[in-house]
């Protein structure tokens, strides 16, 4: 896996002055790191695009918005309206920080799947 690939998977991430090399390049480096190839078998190139893919979404927030934490929003208020959000539908039970962004809950189901092998009934 390379930066390039990863940019023509991702064409989201073909913004390099905002999704640097050297970011997407330290992502990857750390994806390898920590991924088994084993256990991903044939998904291994995807598990770790989406690790980069969400490490890389939140670091470019961290960079807007130093050392604040990045929380789910259930609900929002301005004078008399307010809208209250499901996020139970669009996260992962027991995922943490990987429910953050829409790569890292694809990340956190395809890791509960990866080498799981053969099911019976």
């Amino acid at each position: 896996m390379d930066v390039a690939t990863f940019r023509t998977n991702f064409p989201e991430f073909t913004d390099a002055t905002v999704y640097t090399d050297g970011i997407v390049n330290f992502w990857l480096i750390v994806a390898t790191s920590i991924l088994n190839q084993k256990r991903w078998g044939a998904l291994y190139d995807l598990g770790i695009q989406l690790f980069v893919a969400h490490n890389i979404v939140i670091q470019a927030k961290d960079q807007a918005n130093p050392g604040q934490a990045v929380n789910l929003k259930t609900s929002k208020g301005v004078a008399d309206v307010s809208v209250g959000m499901d996020t139970n539908s669009t996260t992962v039970q027991d995922a943490g920080n990987w429910n953050l962004t829409t790569y890292g809950t694809r990340f956190a189901q395809f890791s509960k799947i990866a080498g799981m092998g053969g099911a019976q009934v």
